[in-house]
């Protein structure tokens, strides 16, 4: 974050090039934060002074914004629009459609015979489509909620956009009359409907189709190394004075990341099953001590190798390269664990030695972890911290587990 200044970055700014009212074509650059729901007016800075200019929907024609997956493409219309409330505290008892001229940005969502475009407008948040019917000019589908009682218990919807896409759409040989009735007011029932007229019509695919962004999933590889360390705490005062050194292991894994489309693609849930493992063995102490010849010393060790599900929420800011943080969980399931006391018995000068089990392990250990790193392209690193509740579950003898790891990760 402090050399942010020096990456190269996949930029809020996106190209955009502007036919205005008197036909001048201008390119600039206009702010994509989220994706695109209304504008109701058009900052756009210039690409070298990087000075600013609005232009109002009186102001211009059409507009294209270049974007990484698919350009998008905006038409300004002088329509005849609905809009009346859409929260229930506010909806009024009339079916009546009143209709009010205004002159608005539209995307398009399909392109061919006919062109839909949508809005979604800042005065009461409605969803609205249109149906271009000349160069600057489009139809809006008209579906109003209203209430049937003076009560305002029953709510019921004024339904004119069927009578309207049954005067429109009728000449197709693959749609008719229940298709349409059937036709819910939501984008994608829409959407599919003027999609499949306009291949009836046309016979082929249409010019365009705006494509609503999904959640991506990208696979990859994990390898890397931790460093662990080991602390009892419980109620035994023989573990609770051992002492381990720190254990170095090795790690190797598959990850999965989904990635929410909105927000810029920040937000992900970052999956990943992974390999690890440590190897502790404690200092010597002495147990028992009663003289120089006579005393005894005991040393703990502890192995075990988990595989380890680890599901998080990881935020990446959107660079090439591109910084990220990450906080979760992880449950280890224990694949080979062995734990043995190892005690050298000394009396009047003469050792023996002898091997105690550690009974006590679980083959179920729970984490909370966060991490931060930086990904490029395909590549990318992370530095790791996670806190385990340890190898028992026995209050006398419970323990902890703090895991440092550096990951590098591949994704295909």
């Amino acid at each position: 974050f402090i050399f942010k200044t020096t990456l190269q970055a996949q930029k809020n700014w996106k190209e955009i090039t502007l036919v205005t009212k008197d036909n001048e074509t201008i390119v600039g650059e206009v702010s994509i934060k989220t994706n695109f729901k209304y504008y109701p007016t058009l900052p756009v800075r210039d690409k070298i002074t990087h000075a600013f200019k609005t232009y109002y929907p009186r102001d211009v024609k059409s507009f294209t914004i270049k974007m990484e997956e698919q350009d998008l493409y905006f038409k300004v219309f002088r329509i005849e629009a609905e809009y009346s409330e859409n929260d229930l505290p506010l909806l009024d008892n009339s079916p009546t459609i009143t209709l009010v001229t205004d002159t608005v940005f539209a995307q398009l969502l399909v392109g061919g015979s006919k062109n839909l475009y949508y809005f979604k407008d800042k005065r009461v948040f409605k969803d609205h489509f249109l149906l271009q019917s000349t160069a600057d000019e489009a139809i809006e589908l008209v579906n109003k909620k209203y209430y049937v009682d003076a009560a305002k218990t029953m709510v019921n919807y004024n339904q004119e956009y069927k009578n309207q896409l049954n005067r429109l759409l009728l000449n197709s040989p693959v749609i008719n009359a229940q298709r349409i009735n059937s036709t819910l007011f939501v984008k994608s029932k829409i959407k599919a409907l003027i999609k499949d007229y306009n291949e009836s019509v046309d016979d082929k695919q249409p010019a365009y189709e705006q494509m609503e962004e999904k959640m991506s999933v990208s696979f990859g590889i994990i390898a890397g190394g931790n460093n662990t360390s080991l602390k009892f705490k419980g109620a035994s005062p023989e573990l609770n004075q051992l002492q381990f050194d720190n254990s170095q292991g090795i790690n190797a894994g598959l990850k999965v990341d989904l990635t929410f489309p909105k927000n810029r693609k920040k937000w992900s849930i970052y999956n990943e099953l992974l390999f690890s493992n440590y190897n502790f063995i404690s200092k010597d102490y002495y147990s028992i001590y009663l003289n120089e010849k006579s005393y005894d010393i005991a040393n703990y060790m502890f192995k075990a190798s988990y595989l380890k599900l680890v599901n998080a929420f990881r935020f990446k800011l959107p660079y090439a390269i591109a910084p990220f943080f990450q906080f979760g969980v992880a449950n280890g399931f224990a694949l080979h664990h062995s734990g043995t006391k190892l005690t050298q018995h000394t009396f009047n000068g003469v050792t023996t030695s002898y091997v105690t089990p550690f009974y006590s392990y679980r083959i179920y250990e729970q984490s909370i972890l966060a991490g931060v790193g930086i990904d490029y392209k395909k590549m990318g690193v992370e530095f790791r911290y996670e806190k385990g509740n340890g190898m028992s579950g026995v209050h006398e003898i419970s323990s902890k587990l703090d895991y440092m790891y550096i990951l590098l990760n591949y994704s295909f």
